[in-house]
């Protein structure tokens, strides 16, 4: 990937959101009612360790940019809706040109009201990730289908229920690569005083085509609390490995002069093959506010710890960007006019706790964004 393919790619995508803002104008005396959002967003932001390593950190400039497309159809009657939703972003380096990234990232969901006296809906997704980068060191595309059946069980309620499959591949190392079947269950409840409760509960079941790998201990050894941790002997199970992946989340939001939102997740592996076993606890916390000089200001800070069963960690699909770090985001935006803002974010990303590495990386970025509605 070059800057070349870069620029061509946001082309691509301003023109698509050009065509059908368009399309979206001339098709509203049609019976179905079309709503269009969109957005672009370019900066110029300064990495202080732009290849994420924990040692000989390297800093930089480059240019980000992101585009977005969410175009929503409802059918006549609003018994359907059909919804399509389309982003592209990169990150162009002015000298380290082998860490340029791009990510591009399509939905598209179908959704059905049912002839119930419940408010009760089907609805089917797909959606599809890219990561491409010129280092190719965490490359990945992910991606599935779902179906799901939900309710409104009583006012302020929502219930929600998917099924389907997920895949995820690991460019760089295909044995890191995994498919499988996926479940979740959502509830959604509105509360007195401006406060919403959300709990979430999704389970995916991970196959890959490599065996599993177990433990040996050695001879003079007869069971793991005679063998210490560091003596550790791999070889290569009889059955392929598997994972299971659970998650529990919650969140609670309060919509006052202030937005907080505070969320915690658990998630849990359990894997056939050694090294693969964790616990992983974060804890999330976001205020938006408006400043004076209408100046909208959002903070999001992130916490984890993750504990390993065992020893060692072999899973690359775990350590994608900086999904196990402790992360704080601070972001001040301001409308300049009409659908324009300037923005101003500074980001800081540290190991997480209990973690071994010395990581640490902060960035800076000052951008203008432009946001249609239609």
């Amino acid at each position: 990937m070059n800057i070349r393919s870069i620029i061509t790619m946001l082309c691509i995508t301003l023109m698509g959101m050009l065509t059908s803002t368009q399309a979206t104008a001339q098709e509203r005396t049609t019976s179905g009612q079309k709503v269009l959002q969109g957005s672009l967003r370019v900066g110029s932001e300064h990495d202080n360790n732009v290849l994420r390593t924990t040692t000989a950190q390297e800093q930089g400039w480059l240019s980000r940019y992101f585009a977005s497309l969410d175009l929503t159809t409802y059918l006549p009657q609003r018994k359907d809706s059909i919804a399509l939703s389309l982003s592209q972003g990169g990150k162009i380096f002015t000298q380290q040109s082998e860490a340029n990234t791009m990510l591009t990232q399509a939905s598209l969901s179908w959704r059905r009201r049912l002839p119930t006296t419940w408010l009760f809906y089907s609805k089917l997704a797909l959606d599809l990730k890219d990561r491409t980068e010129n280092l190719s060191l965490q490359d990945y595309y992910r991606g599935g289908a779902m179906f799901g059946l939900g309710t409104q069980l009583w006012q302020g309620f929502i219930l929600e229920a998917k099924a389907g499959a997920r895949f995820f591949a690991f460019k760089p190392n295909p044995a890191a690569s995994s498919r499988g079947l996926a479940a979740s269950v959502l509830g959604h409840q509105q509360l007195p005083f401006q406060l919403s409760l959300s709990t979430s509960y999704s389970w995916l079941q991970r196959r890959f085509d490599i065996p599993q790998q177990l433990r040996v201990y050695p001879e003079q050894t007869t069971t793991q609390e005679d063998s210490p941790d560091d003596l550790v002997y791999i070889e290569t199970g009889p059955y392929v490995r598997q994972d299971l992946f659970h998650s529990l989340s919650t969140q609670l939001n309060w919509q006052g002069p202030v937005l907080v939102q505070a969320s915690y997740t658990l998630s849990l592996n359990r894997s056939n093959s050694y090294g693969q076993d964790l616990k992983r606890h974060n804890l999330g916390l976001g205020l938006t506010a408006m400043l004076p000089l209408e100046i909208l200001c959002a903070l999001r800070v992130e916490l984890q710890r993750t504990r390993y069963d065992d020893p060692i960690l072999l899973d690359a699909s775990f350590l994608i960007d900086e999904d196990n770090r402790n992360m704080a985001t601070v972001s001040l935006a301001r409308t300049i006019k009409g659908d324009l803002e300037v923005e101003l974010r500074s980001s800081l990303y540290l190991q997480e706790f209990g973690g071994a590495e010395d990581y640490q990386r902060r960035t800076i970025m000052l951008a203008l964004g432009y946001h249609i509605s239609r």
